[in-house]
């Protein structure tokens, strides 16, 4: 499982250009002190991010094992996309509190393939949250505490279990140049004392509206830094799905590290993670099923004695929830 995507793609060769501007706290060249009209004691800072790509598959698009007999196994299309965004902070006696609130705008155009949705746009909220940071107020570290809640991005470690919470593509465009990254809802409780770091969260996945599989999560991160360039790391995910079983109800257990070894060679980085996925409910259900049929056929066939151990096995599952069950 990667950044939880639901859309597997065929093996392809994508080609893009993506070129990016990007503009914060820009200078005026005039020295002169000018207004914003914004409040003097909160620091703001103003952000735009903006994206123009050509992609094309060449030769990939094939539907099955066999060669398209149209002879057209390639396309190219276009994706754009812009973001303005604007940042606070405002200093307390305790701490600060924080928040940012950003749109994003963007197309996918020029005939794409359906395979990451037909010419399509969309303008809509990313970000929009509120924070608050322990600043130096605790002697164990600088913002040593810090919550926050509402439209954010979260990720942990290079993004193996979780980068963005945006689904892209279908109605909404840009599916290569993904733009999108929060979550549609996030509570995020993080303590950092020293290189330690401990982190609580729940997460709402923003999903395209066509896709939606009522997809949450919750869990617990921990990382270890040792150095600048060395972090060790540990997760647990619990998570929740309307529409998706195999989902509903998982848990997922991650370790990981990234380390840079070699003193001579601090370019030089090794990283590596495992990650189990299980869904024991899931299972029992699949066996409760299984026995439950298996009851049935024995007793139209009048086998008592394997009637006798398909209640037996039902009750090993689930205790009084399988034996009630049974009797039905």
């Amino acid at each position: 499982m990667t950044h939880l995507r639901a859309l597997k793609l065929p093996r392809a060769v994508a080609l893009g250009v993506l070129l990016l501007g990007s503009t914060a706290n820009a200078q005026n060249s005039d020295t002169t002190a000018r207004s914003t009209g914004l409040p003097k004691k909160v620091q703001f800072k103003f952000n735009f991010d903006a994206g123009f790509g050509a992609f094309g598959f060449g030769n990939s698009l094939y539907t099955d094992a066999r060669p398209d007999p149209s002879g057209d196994l390639g396309d190219d299309w276009v994706e754009s996309f812009a973001k303005p965004a604007l940042s606070a902070d405002y200093a307390l006696k305790t701490g600060s509190l924080y928040g940012a609130a950003s749109v994003v705008g963007e197309r996918t155009f020029g005939a794409p393939p359906s395979l990451v949705g037909e010419d399509a746009s969309s303008f809509q909220v990313e970000d929009a949250y509120l924070g608050w940071k322990s600043g130096k107020a605790l002697s164990i570290g600088e913002d040593a505490l810090d919550f926050r809640v509402g439209r954010s991005q979260y990720r942990i470690g290079h993004g193996f279990l979780l980068w963005d919470g945006g689904g892209e593509g279908g109605s909404r465009g840009g599916f290569w140049s993904n733009a999108r990254k929060a979550w549609e809802f996030a509570g995020i409780a993080r303590f950092k004392p020293k290189n330690h770091s401990f982190e609580a969260f729940y997460l709402d996945r923003d999903e395209v509206p066509e896709a939606k599989t009522g997809t949450t999560l919750w869990g617990l991160n921990y990382d270890l830094a040792l150095g600048e360039a060395n972090t060790i790391g540990a997760t647990y995910l619990g998570l929740f799905s309307d529409s998706l079983p195999n989902r509903d109800g998982m848990s997922v257990y991650n370790v990981r590290a990234y380390l840079s070894p070699f003193k001579r060679l601090p370019g030089l980085s090794l990283g590596g993670e495992y990650a189990h996925e299980d869904n024991a409910g899931l299972r029992r259900q699949q066996a409760r099923d299984l026995l439950a049929r298996a009851r049935q056929a024995a007793t139209e066939i009048g086998n008592d004695a394997l009637v006798q151990q398909a209640d037996t096995r039902l009750a090993d599952l689930a205790g009084p929830e399988a034996e009630s069950g049974s009797a039905g």
